[in-house]
């Protein structure tokens, strides 16, 4: 229970890095703990409770497409549960008018894997192939705009305006959530698996002789990012082992797990981590890091990866 974070996209990380290390049979009891971690917020009453990014206390309603990716374990655990529903009816909310889940008229990278990724699980889960035919034009959609010839952005606006070029942890979101939605589709589709090569022959260009990632892939004169690092890498093996990308990117992966060892804390933490991203770029290109679970659940994701073939 150390590790559990604020609802929304840390606490879908820590949650996906259990699910992971129960699936590889490093935490055997990862069912109970996920559902230990949900109670937290209301999952046996069925009323979600909790505080968005803000400290705002909110009940039984969505703010933000980052608050999503918990339900993706929500899902695993019980497709029917009214969480589900909640997920569903915000989705739907947020349709833009070519049909697209969209916040405040922003493309963003985020929305990759908080939103991409747990539709398509539900939609598998639930039987609803609606949803898993959104998720895949969402990753087209998001690729189409954040990824331009000079550098991949984390959010475009709607007059145009990008931001975050070339930043770890929003390359980490576009990898993850290809990766993860690849996985839960019947029939993967060939121009996400294109998109996916293409996002991780950019991603391997930056990887540095250290196997760490900096904040900004393009600036080594800033500290790396094992966040960003761990979620990258984490998509690289899991692309790996799944076929998608050649054996190299495995290799990758690992190297970049034996630099992340030299992050833990004695406690257990993964230390080197980039701050939430609250304080917008000047923010994040400083050397401040910090230590929080978010991070530790990306390396859990990756270290089950490494393991073995996992089953989804």
């Amino acid at each position: 229970m150390a590790s559990l974070q604020a609802f929304g996209w840390k606490e879908g990380c820590v949650l996906e890095g259990i699910h992971a290390l129960g699936k590889a049979g490093l935490c055997l009891d990862a069912p109970l703990v996920i559902r230990r971690h949900l109670d937290e917020f209301g999952f046996s009453s069925g009323n979600l409770i909790y505080e968005t990014p803000r400290s705002e206390r909110v009940s039984n309603r969505l703010t933000t497409i980052e608050s999503t990716l918990p339900f993706a374990q929500v899902a695993r655990l019980d497709p029917l549960h009214p969480w589900v529903d909640l997920a569903m009816d915000y989705w739907q909310q947020q349709l833009d008018e070519l049909g697209q889940v969209c916040e405040h008229n922003m493309i963003s990278s985020e929305g990759a894997y908080t939103v991409a990724y747990p539709m398509t699980l539900i939609a598998h889960t639930r039987g609803e192939e609606r949803w898993a035919v959104l998720a895949q034009d969402l990753l087209i959609k998001t690729f189409a705009h954040l990824v331009q010839p000079e550098g991949i952005y984390l959010r475009c606006f709607q007059d145009g305006k990008r931001t975050h070029r070339n930043w770890a942890r929003g390359l980490a979101w576009l990898l993850l959530g290809h990766v993860q939605t690849l996985r839960h589709q019947p029939s993967p589709s060939a121009q996400l698996v294109e998109q996916l090569l293409h996002l991780a022959d950019f991603a391997r260009c930056y990887q540095g002789e250290d196997g760490l990632w900096p904040t900004y892939l393009d600036d080594p004169t800033i500290k790396p990012d094992t966040s960003g690092s761990a979620g990258i890498a984490a998509a690289f093996a899991l692309a790996s082992g799944s076929g998608w990308l050649p054996t190299v990117y495995r290799e990758r992966a690992l190297l970049c797990r034996q630099a992340l060892s030299g992050w833990l804390t004695s406690e257990g933490f993964l230390g080197g981590c980039s701050q939430s991203n609250k304080g917008g770029e000047e923010l994040q290109r400083s050397p401040y890091r910090v230590a929080l679970p978010y991070a530790l659940g990306l390396l859990g994701t990756l270290e089950a990866a490494l393991i073995k073939p996992r089953p989804l």
